[in-house]
C-alpha cells in the first residue's frame, strides 16, 4: 500500500483517514464539537507530521531520508515471549542451509499479529532486529486509512527515549504530540479517541530508559489498556524489559529474517543508493553462505550494506561488522574517497576520535544516559578528561556532539539539540571498547553484572579481549547459579567464543554442573525421565505446590524486585532447619526453580565449555543424559505410582535421598519438633 503512493499522495491518504475517524464520534457528545475543529483546521498538519517525519528516517550508513513504504521489509512474528535460542556450530550451518534453502521458521507478520491479538499488543526483538521501524511502518499505513481490529484509528507514535528522565510519562507524551501539531485542547480531544477506541498508541523502546522509569510505563499502559480496552496500545522492547507479567499485553517476537526477506532487504537498500552494486553483493552472498548469518537483523544487514557501498570488504563477525562501522562513520569511509570535512576534530586521527567517543559512550552508558545534551556532557566532564589523556586542547561540548552528528554521523539528533548514538548496539560496542582499552573489566563484573542494561556489554567485552581468562574467573565469582537471568547472560558469553583457555572453560562449566546437580539433589522423593527432549522430574509424594512456589521464584527474580533471593531468610532460621533435619522453604523453592529453568541454559553451557565426561558430576541427572541425550524442556509432573515403579519405555533415573531398599527413610520427629517441609 505505502510503496505504490508518493509523498503527496500519502498525506492526501493520511488526511482523508484522520477526517473520516472524526467523523465517526457520536454527534451528541461533547467530543463532536472539537471534531470538528479538528476536520477543518489540523487535519492537513497531523498528515504532514506523520508523512514527512514518522514515515521517513534515516537509511543507515548513506544520510538519506528514504520513505519508510520503499524501504520496509516484512518482519515475521512467533506468539508468546520465546527464550532465546542458543546455538552450536552444527546447528547454525543447519540453519544456514535452510535460509539457502529458502526456508525460515514460521511465523506471522506484524498486522496478522496485531488482528490475533485481543489485547494490546507488545513488539519484542533482540537489537537491531527492526522493532523501531515495524512500528514507523504500522503508524503510517495506519494513518493512511488501513483498517485495524475492525477500524481506523489515529495513530500517535512516541520514542521512550525521547521523554526518558521527564516528569511526564506515556499519557502526558500522547497529549504534547497532539499539542505540538495543532490539536486543541489535547487531553480532550486525546480523551475522546481513546474512549471511542479510535486511539493507536504506539510506545516504542521500552528498553531504552533505566529500569525505575520501564515499570512505570508498564504500570501506566496497563491502567491505559484496562481503562480504554477498545484503543489499541503498541509497546516495544528487548525481550528481558518485556519479560515480566504483562496482563494487558499479548506478546510477540521478531524471528531472525530469512533469505527472500534478506534478499528483499538488500535490493531495498540498494533500489535507494546503487542497484548494481545490490546486485553484485547478492551475487557474492550466494558464493559465500557464511555471510547469512550476519543478516539475521535488520541492523547488521544495514552494516554490511553501507560498508559495500563504500567499496569496504565485509567481515564475517558482528563486532568486526561493529569496529569497521565506527571507524567508517569517525573517516575512514571519507579517507577512503578523499573527502575532507571542516569539524573541530577534523586533526585528529581516527584512532583518536575513536577514543574520545568511546569515552562519551562510557560515561553516558554509566550516567543512564541514552539520550543526552550539552548540559548532560558537560556535567560529565568528560571531555576535559579525554582532552588531557590525549594531550590536547580542549573541546566545547556543542561543538563535540555537533560534529559528532553533522560531520560523521556517529550521533543523531532526536529533538532540538537532544543527542543519541545512532543505534543502542554501537553505543554499547563503544561501552565495551573503553573496558577493554582501559582494563575495567572486573570493576564492571562486580558493579554491573546483575543489572540488565549491562548484558549485552558484558558479551561484547568477553569477545574482545585478547585473554579472556581472568574476565570468566570474575563471572564464576559473580553469577548466581540459582538465578536464571545470571545463567543466561553466562551462557551468552561462552556462546560468544571468547578467547580462554580450556581449563578455564571447563572449570566454569564444572562450576555450574555441581550447582545443577546440588539442587536437584534436594528435591524430595523425585525420579528422573526423558520423553524426546522433556526432562520429566516426577515426585511419587507429591509436590505440594512446589513447582507453583519456583514459579513465583522465578518471576520475582525476572522483575528484579528482589523477592526471588535468598537475602529475606534469616540466617538463623535456615541454620535452625537444616540443624532439625529440614529443608528451609526458601532454599527448596530455590533449588525448584533452578532445576525448572536453570537446566536447559546450564547444559547448554556445558557442550559449550567443552567439559569431558571426566569431570561432569556423578549424579542422576548427568548419567540420564550420558550418550549425548538432549534436554529443551523441564516439567515438574506429580504421580500416583510408588517410589518403587518404573515407567516402560523411557530411561529413567531416580533421586533424591533413598534408604537400602529404595524407600524413602521416613522422618521421625522428636517431642515438639514440627514434620519435615517438603
Amino acid at each position: 500500500m505505502l510503496d505504490s503512493l508518493d509523498p503527496t499522495g500519502l498525506i492526501d491518504a493520511i488526511r482523508a483517514s484522520f477526517k473520516s475517524v472524526f467523523s465517526e464520534f457520536n454527534s451528541s457528545s461533547e467530543a463532536h464539537y472539537q471534531a470538528l475543529k479538528v476536520r477543518t483546521v489540523n487535519a492537513e498538519r497531523y498528515a504532514s507530521y506523520l508523512a514527512t517525519r514518522v514515515g521517513t528516517y534515516s537509511l543507515f550508513g548513506t544520510g538519506r531520508n528514504v520513505p519508510v513504504g520503499r524501504s520496509y521489509v516484512r518482519l515475521t512474528l512467533s506468539s508468546g515471549a520465546e527464550r532465546l535460542v542458543y546455538r552450536s556450530s552444527s546447528e547454525i550451518e543447519h540453519d544456514i542451509g535452510r535460509q539457502r534453502g529458502g526456508t525460515g521458521r514460521e511465523g506471522v507478520d506484524p498486522w496478522t499479529a496485531i488482528e490475533r491479538t485481543v489485547r494490546g499488543f507488545a513488539l519484542q526483538g533482540g537489537a537491531g532486529s527492526g522493532k523501531t521501524t515495524a512500528l514507523r511502518h504500522l503508524a503510517v499505513t495506519a494513518a493512511a486509512g488501513r483498517p485495524a481490529r475492525g477500524r481506523r484509528r489515529v495513530p500517535i507514535l512516541l520514542s521512550v527515549r525521547d521523554y526518558a528522565g521527564t516528569e511526564g510519562e506515556v499519557w502526558g507524551a500522547a497529549a504534547g504530540f497532539l499539542g505540538d501539531v495543532g490539536i486543541e485542547p489535547a487531553e480532550a480531544v486525546l480523551q475522546a479517541l481513546a474512549v471511542s477506541g479510535a486511539l493507536m498508541l504506539l510506545v516504542d523502546g521500552l528498553d531504552e530508559t533505566d529500569g525505575q522509569h520501564q515499570a512505570r510505563i508498564v504500570r501506566e499502559l496497563e491502567r491505559i489498556v484496562s481503562r480504554y480496552p477498545h484503543s489499541l496500545i503498541c509497546l516495544s522492547a528487548r525481550p528481558l524489559s518485556l519479560d515480566v507479567a504483562l496482563p494487558g499485553f499479548d506478546k510477540w517476537e521478531t524471528l531472525p529474517l530469512a533469505l527472500p526477506e534478506r534478499i528483499d532487504f538488500i535490493r531495498k537498500w540498494f533500489s535507494l543508493v546503487d542497484e548494481g552494486k545490490g546486485e553484485r553483493l547478492i551475487e557474492r552472498i550466494d558464493g559465500e553462505p557464511a555471510m547469512l548469518d550476519l543478516g539475521g537483523t535488520p541492523l547488521l544487514l544495514s552494516i554490511v550494506c553501507a560498508l559495500y557501498e563504500n567499496d569496504l570488504d565485509v567481515p564475517s563477525e558482528p563486532d568486526e561488522l561493529y569496529v569497521r562501522c565506527v571507524e567508517g562513520l569517525l573517516g575512514g569511509w571519507d579517507a577512503f574517497r578523499n573527502i575532507a570535512r571542516e569539524s573541530p576534530l577534523a586533526a585528529l586521527s581516527v584512532r583518536k576520535r575513536h577514543i574520545i567517543a568511546s569515552w562519551l559512550a562510557a560515561e553516558l552508558f554509566e550516567a543512564g544516559r541514552v539520550a543526552f545534551d550539552v548540559r548532560d556532557v558537560d556535567g560529565l566532564g568528560v571531555l576535559s578528561r579525554v582532552a588531557e589523556f590525549l594531550g590536547c586542547s580542549g573541546w566545547e561540548a556543542g561543538d563535540v556532539l555537533a560534529s559528532l552528528f553533522g560531520h560523521f554521523g556517529l550521533l543523531v539528533e532526536r529533538s532540538p539539540a537532544k543527542y543519541s548514538f545512532v543505534h543502542l548496539s554501537l553505543h554499547e560496542f563503544l561501552v565495551a571498547q573503553y573496558v577493554v582499552g582501559n582494563r575495567r573489566e572486573r570493576e564492571l563484573v562486580w558493579q554491573h553484572f546483575r543489572e540488565e542494561r549491562w548484558s549485552d556489554v558484558i558479551v561484547l567485552v568477553a569477545r574482545l579481549l585478547p585473554n579472556a581468562d581472568d574476565f570468566l574467573v570474575e563471572i564464576e565469582g559473580a553469577a548466581r547459579s540459582h538465578h536464571v537471568a545470571d545463567v543466561e547472560l553466562v551462557l551468552r558469553v561462552v556462546d560468544a567464543r571468547p578467547a580462554s583457555s580450556l581449563p578455564v572453560r571447563r572449570r566454569l562449566g564444572r562450576h555450574f554442573a555441581l550447582c545443577l546437580a546440588g539442587a536437584f539433589k534436594s528435591l524430595p522423593g523425585h525420579r528422573l525421565h526423558l520423553e524426546g527432549t522433556d526432562l520429566i522430574v516426577t515426585s511419587a509424594t507429591g509436590w505440594g505446590g512446589l513447582a507453583a512456589r519456583a514459579k513465583k521464584v522465578h518471576l520475582a527474580q525476572r522483575a528484579g524486585d528482589g523477592a526471588g533471593e535468598l537475602a529475606h531468610v534469616e540466617r538463623s532460621s535456615v541454620d535452625r532447619a537444616k540443624s532439625k533435619g529440614r529443608r528451609p522453604k526458601s532454599v527448596l523453592e530455590h533449588n525448584a526453580s533452578t532445576a525448572l529453568y536453570c537446566t536447559v541454559p546450564i547444559l547448554k553451557m556445558l557442550d559449550l565449555c567443552q567439559l569431558g565426561e571426566e569431570s561432569i558430576p556423578s549424579a542422576p541427572l548427568f548419567q540420564l543424559l550420558s550418550g549425548g541425550r538432549r534436554v529443551e524442556r523441564v516439567f515438574f509432573r506429580e504421580s500416583a505410582l510408588g517410589p518403587e515403579e518404573v515407567n516402560e519405555g523411557s530411561r529413567q533415573v531416580t533421586g533424591g535421598r533413598r534408604n537400602s531398599r529404595g524407600r524413602k527413610p521416613r522422618h521421625r520427629p522428636r517431642r515438639g519438633d514440627r514434620p519435615p517441609m517438603e
